[in-house]
């Protein structure tokens, strides 16, 4: 079946052939934009010298997300990645080549994982500005595609620089739009495992990134008002996707506890994106 030419859309970073950045800056146009020196990191360092001539440089919702300490994925998943790697590879003599090897090893499935992320973005934003897609991603947008057409979704603005210099936090959001029905609108896609007959799982992070993306550009009245939305794409099971739609309440609630997470950063950091 072929697909509906999605409306013709213009991307508003000016590039996205890199992930999304950890820093951005807020200009004095009122225009955010990440940070990618050439050849080079952007981080704390970096940060605090821009910051010393009074540029407003933020990290992003996921820098703050950081912070947090995963549970399960820290405890349990990482060490026995790195044992595996290490039981399986040990022929090398020198140390810090074998601890090179190990870990390259052990988290060459996050790599990967990201890579394909990166990609599943990639196809559905052409196809978002131009109604492009590859015979790969066919699956994948046609099923987007009729979720935003389900959910009278109508998508305004894609990779969209979002900041909030007085909380402190910057993001890239995947879509800013509205619904039908005239409400303010905030999807991010992710890419993640699926097991059939099981629903996607959801975490808190999620929520607060779409309610901080939203307050970033709509204000606090999105918190009350407005639609957010995690689209999820399965990474093990070809073409399923679902979608995490978040309630107004539960997006306040999340927001406020993504606020205390920016302040104890920030505090733990000695670094206050707001304060000259």
């Amino acid at each position: 079946m072929p697909l509906t030419p999605a409306p013709r859309l213009t991307n508003t970073t000016a590039s996205n052939t890199e992930a999304s950045g950890h820093w951005y800056e807020l200009l004095p146009n009122g225009k955010t934009v990440p940070l990618y020196p050439e050849g080079g990191v952007f981080g704390m360092r970096q940060a605090r010298v821009l910051h010393k001539e009074g540029r407003c440089i933020m990290p992003s919702v996921t820098t703050y997300f950081k912070e947090l300490h995963k549970g399960y994925l820290h405890d349990v998943w990482m060490p026995q990645q790195c044992v595996k790697a290490a039981w399986d590879n040990p022929e090398l003599q020198h140390k810090d080549d074998w601890l090179k090897k190990v870990k390259a090893i052990a988290f060459q499935q996050t790599d990967d994982a990201a890579t394909y992320g990166t990609a599943v973005h990639k196809a559905l934003e052409e196809w978002f500005m131009d109604g492009t897609v590859s015979a790969e991603y066919h699956a994948i947008v046609k099923a987007v595609q009729e979720l935003f057409d389900d959910n009278g979704w109508v998508a305004d603005r894609l990779e969209h620089c979002v900041s909030n210099p007085e909380v402190g936090y910057a993001g890239m959001c995947d879509v800013i739009g509205n619904t039908i029905d005239g409400q303010p609108l905030v999807v991010d896609f992710k890419t993640r495992k699926s097991k059939p007959g099981l629903s996607f799982g959801k975490y808190n992070t999620d929520v607060a990134q779409i309610a901080g993306y939203g307050v970033a550009h709509f204000g606090w009245d999105f918190l009350e008002k407005g639609v957010g939305a995690n689209v999820l794409i399965s990474t093990t099971e070809e073409g399923r996707i679902g979608a995490n739609i978040h309630k107004n309440k539960d997006m306040h609630r999340h927001y406020e506890a993504f606020r205390g997470l920016c302040s104890y950063w920030q505090w733990t950091n000695n670094y206050f994106p707001n304060v000259k």
